[in-house]
């Protein structure tokens, strides 16, 4: 994660100026015009580092830092203004300033001076925060009757998602206020009824599955992915888990991982698309599984891999932060690889697997180009590739992807991706009618129309082709978003209420239902 930096100054030409100078180093960047909509920001968001003026309208960089410190006493400041005046600069060393620059400055020096304050946030960060979590690691592990009766109570917490249909527990940090959220169908909403718990309390909650080694991960990269996993009446219940920092304050989001596979007949997944996925029918290329957090990507990955591995014969490397189910080989072998257990990252297990020429590949996110050539040359050593990215639909699949290289070389990514895409699924989860969830899709297949259109950036004609569904004169089974939801509206399954709430192109979807 790019270090997050606030630059506060009344004069909008000096904001731009180190707005544009830090976003050409990489950081990430916002601004506020006083200290007081400073204060507001800091209040809301963590920041890593703070530039300001001195003399502001309503809340002056002294002033700032004062309440400031109120809020984050370890807030790193650095104060770069035209005012030459040392009782002003006296007053804000005193409460803390890291540094004191006049303008104009050297921007030599002064990245410097940025980077020399990182690192002071990072470093006493770190020494607060360790002594906190550690000291309450070392209580819980001096009272074994604490830790088994914090550890139960979380076990009896997570027990209850599955009775509730709850998806994603999430507790800690201050968004959180002190509550539990939890989410349903989608929504996530405080847990009603529920008592307010303080930070050390799910602090402590958070530290009762973590081990020493574990903490000294989160402390030394702000987060820390992993399974969690226990027993209860001959029952073996897991957990994907994510702990990160929210204001300086712990947070964890748990989901519950499948003990079963939900079946490809049950997902309203069409036959066309079945035969792209599986290894018997499409020797190689990239197979993107879009659509926002919890739209069931996963349950449909893990339901093609299972049906390549009762159906078909090869090899099948998984690669995850935290495996959500646990395959077994059957007609495949298959091996399972999470990061930081089993491999140092993502682009280095990817280029592992080249050597052994894998049937197919899975992974979650593709994040970074390295990976995304990487896969492309798992295509061109023959294998067939699962990856998911968080878009609403194909086309803006298409284009995030090309878009995550350098303007220059974008004609050939573009080249690329047409010569390796094999297809596309975009889907969302709706509440149908019986208040069960049901499937809507996207499904763009890469034939020769849309590879042309991908090849010569002409991604305006991309939808059109995927609503005609035809390659060469023959229906391919290709549909847009708007067309499942208008079949999914027309047999009974979902309102058009729903429908149109749904869509990417609710015009279109309006105009659809005028003429059905």
């Amino acid at each position: 994660m790019r270090p997050r930096i606030l630059i506060i100054d009344d004069e909008p030409e000096i904001r731009e100026l180190y707005r544009n100078f830090l976003e050409s180093e990489d950081y990430d960047i916002m601004e506020a015009q006083d200290g007081q909509e400073a204060f507001r920001l800091a209040s809301e968001i963590r920041f890593d580092l703070f530039i300001t003026d001195i003399m502001m309208p309503k809340m002056n960089g002294v002033e700032f830092m004062k309440v400031l410190k109120m809020i984050d006493p370890d807030a790193v400041v650095i104060i770069v203004t035209g005012f030459d005046d040392m009782e002003f600069t006296k007053e804000a060393l005193n409460y803390g300033a890291f540094r004191f620059l006049t303008k104009p400055i050297n921007m030599k020096e002064f990245l410097s001076i940025v980077e020399m304050g990182l690192v002071e946030r990072k470093q006493l960060f770190q020494n607060s925060t360790s002594e906190t979590l550690f000291r309450l690691k070392d209580k819980l592990i001096s009272n074994p009757d604490l830790q088994q009766k914090v550890f139960e109570k979380l076990e009896d917490l997570l027990l209850s998602m599955e009775s509730q249909n709850i998806s994603q527990l999430e507790m800690g940090g201050h968004g959180s206020k002190g509550r539990i959220w939890a989410r349903v169908r989608g929504e996530l909403k405080p847990v009603s009824g529920d008592r307010s718990f303080n930070q050390d309390e799910i602090n402590i909650m958070i530290l009762s599955i973590l081990g020493k080694t574990e903490l000294e991960s989160l402390l030394d990269n702000k987060y820390l992915k992993f399974n969690h996993e226990f027993v209860r009446d001959d029952v073996r219940y897991r957990y994907r888990a994510k702990v990160f920092f929210d204001l300086s304050e712990l947070v964890v989001t748990i989901k519950p991982t499948r003990r079963d596979i939900l079946p490809l007949e049950g997902q309203n997944i069409t036959k066309p698309f079945i035969q792209h996925a599986t290894i018997k029918s499409e020797n190689s290329g990239i197979v993107l599984f879009t659509g926002p957090a919890a739209s069931g990507k996963s349950s449909l990955i893990d339901a093609l891999v299972d049906y390549n591995n009762n159906n078909a014969h090869g090899s099948i490397y998984i690669i995850a932060d935290s495996l959500e189910f646990y395959h077994d080989s059957k007609g495949c072998v298959v091996r399972q690889q999470e990061i930081h257990s089993d491999v140092n990252n993502l682009a280095e297990a990817l280029k592992s697997t080249l050597d052994f020429n894998p049937d197919l590949v899975v992974i979650e996110d593709i994040r970074y180009t390295d990976v995304l050539m990487t896969l492309m040359k798992l295509v061109d050593t023959g294998s067939l590739v699962f990856a998911t990215l968080r878009t609403r639909s194909a086309i803006e699949a298409i284009t995030k992807l090309i878009h995550m290289f350098n303007p220059t070389e974008q004609e050939q990514a573009r080249s690329l991706l047409a010569n390796n895409l094999n297809a596309i699924i975009s889907q969302q989860l709706l509440t149908a009618k019986n208040g069960q969830l049901v499937l809507a899709k996207e499904i763009l297949f890469n034939t020769p129309q849309v590879a042309n259109a991908i090849t010569n950036g002409n991604f305006n004609e991309i939808y059109p082709l995927i609503m005609q569904g035809v390659s060469n004169g023959v229906k391919v089974g290709m549909n847009t978003l708007e067309q499942d939801l208008l079949n999914l509206a027309k047999r009974g399954i979902i309102t058009k209420e729903v429908a149109l709430e749904h869509a990417n192109n609710v015009g279109q979807l309006d105009e659809m239902f005028k003429y059905r």
